[in-house]
């Protein structure tokens, strides 16, 4: 098994991969992370397994089209993928004066001066994960989303880009996503 950490050298890191590795059982798998997975320059049908938690929510649509077109690429026949994606308002962890849903009420030229590149946030929906993922190929092994018993009955000061979503896609915190191409 080849293991690459990418970047600098992280031993910690390293130390992990190994256990992991290990515990997949076969001399016969590489195991990259992290990685860039636009590009991976492996060859297609290679990749059995492919995970990513809670990292789509902070790429743009377009690189997401172009991360799951890779995916779709490299995916053996029999792999499965797994996405899991945040939802919330990244902010209200940090700020008890912020809500969970606080960032819908900006529209995206406004939402665009307060979301810095270096912590993104792409605000879509568990609806419109569902139509990327068939736009590029992947089929639902299993999906869902967690909708969290003290949600809102309603939604106040939405901005208008998030008027066409239904309450529970709204209020849905975490999309779970199990695929196959």
């Amino acid at each position: 098994m080849t293991i690459s950490a990418g970047g600098a050298p992280d031993l910690a890191m390293a130390g992990r991969l190994r256990l992991l590795a290990a515990r997949l059982g076969s001399e016969q798998r590489e195991l990259r992370a992290p990685a860039d997975v636009r590009s991976t320059g492996l060859r297609e049908g290679c990749v059995d397994f492919i995970c990513s938690t809670s990292v789509l929510e902070h790429i743009p649509e377009a690189g997401i089209r172009t991360i799951l077109i890779e995916c779709r690429r490299l995916a053996a026949p029999q792999a499965i993928m797994s996405f899991i994606i945040d939802y919330h308002d990244h902010y209200a962890t940090a700020d008890p004066a912020i809500t969970r849903f606080h960032f819908y009420r900006f529209g995206p030229s406004t939402w665009r001066l307060f979301n810095p590149g270096n912590h993104y946030q792409n605000r879509l929906r568990h609806s419109d994960y569902i139509r990327l993922f068939a736009a590029e190929g992947l089929s639902p092994i299993s999906t869902r989303c967690v909708i969290p018993a003290d949600s809102p009955a309603g939604i106040d000061n939405l901005a208008r880009c998030f008027r066409g979503y239904s309450h529970d896609d709204l209020v849905a915190l975490n999309g779970f996503f199990v695929l196959h191409r």
